[in-house]
């Protein structure tokens, strides 16, 4: 029987977020995102310190329940832990069908209001999502969008083009703004 590789996640996240979006990303990206982004709260065993930031420790017992003890007779000490949870970063993206993401952490706004501050919006069209397959690999899944640019009268986004990409790439365009394309015509198609 094949067992699944387990996945490492990190502490440090591809992402800090401000005001409820991502900093210095080229598209806002919400926290509401985080779960796309495989950024999740994930269970930590960490040392229990005393208020002198010393590790606290207890007496290790066998399954029995029974203390056990050094060759010397000195008790068998262990560190007490406790399970906090806190932030990680995979790589398992997973951006869905019918997301749609602004330049402006405005496009949030009711949309007369929003049309005022919108440059750019990416909408997913079709995607796969990153996973682990079963040959214990790391697919990178597919995101399949349309970017639009806000037309000269404020009224409304027209397209610009259509874009395939994995799910890694996408996440990177989101931070740039900059696709990872292999047409000279559209290098500078963003800013």
């Amino acid at each position: 029987m094949q067992t699944m590789k387990r996945e490492k996640r990190s502490k440090t996240l591809i992402a800090k977020f401000k005001d409820g979006f991502a900093e210095g990303w080229f598209f806002q990206v919400g926290e509401f995102f985080k779960p796309q982004l495989d950024i999740v709260h994930s269970p930590r065993r960490v040392d229990v310190v005393d208020e002198n930031g010393v590790t606290k420790q207890i007496q290790k017992r066998d399954k029995n329940g029974v203390l056990k003890f050094k060759k010397d007779g000195s008790p068998f000490m262990v560190k007490m832990k406790k399970t906090v949870y806190v932030w990680t970063q995979g790589n398992q993206f997973c951006f869905e069908e019918g997301h749609t993401i602004y330049d402006s952490p405005k496009a949030y706004l009711a949309w007369s209001e929003a049309l005022k501050h919108i440059t750019y919006s990416c909408t997913i069209l079709n995607a796969v999502p990153c996973m682990i397959s079963s040959e214990n690999k790391t697919t990178k899944g597919q995101v399949s969008f349309k970017l639009s640019k806000i037309n000269k009268e404020r009224t409304g986004l027209d397209p610009i083009n259509i874009f395939n990409m994995t799910q890694p790439e996408f996440v990177d365009f989101l931070k740039t703004g900059r696709p990872h394309i292999k047409q000279k015509k559209v290098l500078k198609l963003i800013g």
